[in-house]
């Protein structure tokens, strides 16, 4: 039984190209494309705010020990970490183990449903931009803040603004610390934040 991922945007960073381009005198649109991608990426490392929540099929063997696999990630992403194991009705999981490679969790006795819903953090694969559009449209004065900060960094550049540069990275250190503390808030309460 194959679990279906819903896909996710693959251009979401093109407008936020379109926005800032002109900003950047003689930036080339790939450039400007790459830094976004890398401040998505980091945005997404540092944060854990952009979670997925997909339903996984509990196993459990003769001995009483439970188990699931975590659904994949989305196309062109990667998990970071695994955030929750919830019954349908909400209640928490315990879990113990967790093998990334292998997808699998050694849960708890505490899963009453056949199903249980796994929250995991996700982020674009290397050089990728793939992310759920809700992410980039919530996050988006962020990771363009990141991309103008490592953009205006640059030396030499027609474009290079070090005062500016410090303005931007301040305002995207910030963005991170906030959606930090949100996501981490989330789930420590027991959700996980999401689209």
């Amino acid at each position: 039984n194959a679990i279906e991922v819903e896909p996710v945007a693959t251009d979401n960073l093109g407008p936020l190209a379109e926005l800032i381009l002109p900003e950047l005198p003689g930036c080339e649109d790939l450039m400007v494309r790459m830094k976004l991608g890398a401040a998505l990426r980091e945005f997404c490392r540092e944060t854990n705010a952009c979670v997925v929540t997909m339903p996984a099929k509990v196993i459990c063997n003769d001995k009483g020990y439970c188990y699931i696999h975590t659904p994949p990630a989305p196309e062109g992403m990667v998990v970071g970490s695994l955030l929750s194991v919830k019954n349908y009705d909400g209640t928490l999981v315990e879990w113990g183990d967790w093998d990334i490679n292998r997808g699998m969790v050694v849960i708890g006795r505490g899963a009453r449903d056949e199903f249980v819903n796994v929250s995991y953090s996700v982020c674009p694969k290397a050089g990728g931009e793939a992310c759920p559009e809700w992410f980039v449209e919530r996050y988006a004065e962020a990771i363009t803040a990141g991309a103008m900060y490592k953009l205006l960094s640059m030396t030499g550049k027609a474009w290079s603004d070090p005062n500016r540069a410090t303005q931007y990275g301040a305002e995207y250190a910030d963005a991170i610390s906030e959606a930090s503390y949100r996501s981490t808030g989330s789930q420590l309460a027991g959700g996980a934040e999401s689209a």
